[in-house]
């Protein structure tokens, strides 16, 4: 009886260590990652500021065959190519203090730099990107609320403004439902242990909670978030507002 105590014991402590070791090692990923998505963004929005000016091309998005009726519906987007990597934009959450650029296409060794674009595209209201549940990355997501505003600067410069609509739990396998509905946005990650998948909907502004949707050209100067949400709450009726885990470890 004692010998079994005994080995309870260990296994308890072996278990306690092993969980120690997981989320040192994910902290260690998260912190490497956010670094990455950091450098990105910087030379990202160089890039996209010389487009802004004329000086620079983004390189335009291959346009495959959509059957009829599809439109623009998981259509490319354009992209600027930095060290290797498109990138079709950058992504501003307020509420979360975080701006993460966006890369064209997903996979295992990019999502470690930055969300990526899954499917659909800004101009076709259907846009879905995916991202870690790393800290620095879309770990805060499941924390975002109907009304909390999110929004996407493109590769030209263009900035669209959405407000969260709805948050869903979906299994790992429901892809068709991750793909339903008729959002503007949705953003997912994994739950911590990589289990589920937290999906947060979202829809750009209707006229009465925003004078209007938010595209145009960006400023010399990369707006704060002070900055794009006093345009647009504040701008003139009608006026257009311009310028301004999957793997063991828990992720998606």
């Amino acid at each position: 009886m004692k010998k079994t105590g005994v080995c309870i014991v260990v296994l308890g402590a072996a278990l306690i260590a092993a969980s120690a070791l997981l989320l040192i090692r994910n902290g260690v990923e998260g912190f490497r990652a956010g670094k990455d998505s950091s450098d990105a963004l910087a030379l990202l929005m160089e890039a996209i500021a010389e487009n802004a000016s004329g000086a620079g091309e983004p390189t335009p998005g291959p346009r495959p065959d959509l059957p009829p009726g599809e439109g623009a519906r998981f259509s490319a987007m354009d992209t600027v190519v930095i060290d290797g990597v498109e990138y079709v934009g950058y992504i501003t959450i307020p509420k979360l203090g975080i701006d993460l650029p966006v890369i064209d296409g997903v996979s295992g060794d990019l999502l470690r730099i930055a969300p990526c674009r899954m499917l659909g595209s800004v101009n076709g209201r259907d846009l879905i990107i995916a991202g870690h549940n790393f800290t620095r990355h879309f770990g805060g997501i499941p924390r975002l609320k109907p009304g909390d505003e999110v929004f996407f600067t493109d590769v030209h410069a263009a900035v669209f403004a959405f407000l969260v609509s709805d948050t869903e739990i979906l299994e790992p396998t429901h892809i068709a439902e991750l793909k339903a509905g008729d959002w503007d946005l949705t953003l997912f990650t994994c739950t911590f242990g990589g289990r589920q998948r937290v999906v947060v909907r979202c829809a750009a502004p209707r006229r009465e909670e925003a004078p209007s949707r938010m595209t145009g050209s960006a400023p010399k100067r990369r707006p704060s978030p002070e900055d794009i949400l006093r345009a647009f709450y504040f701008a003139g009726e009608g006026a257009a507002v311009k310028n301004a885990c999957k793997n063991g470890r828990g992720m998606i």
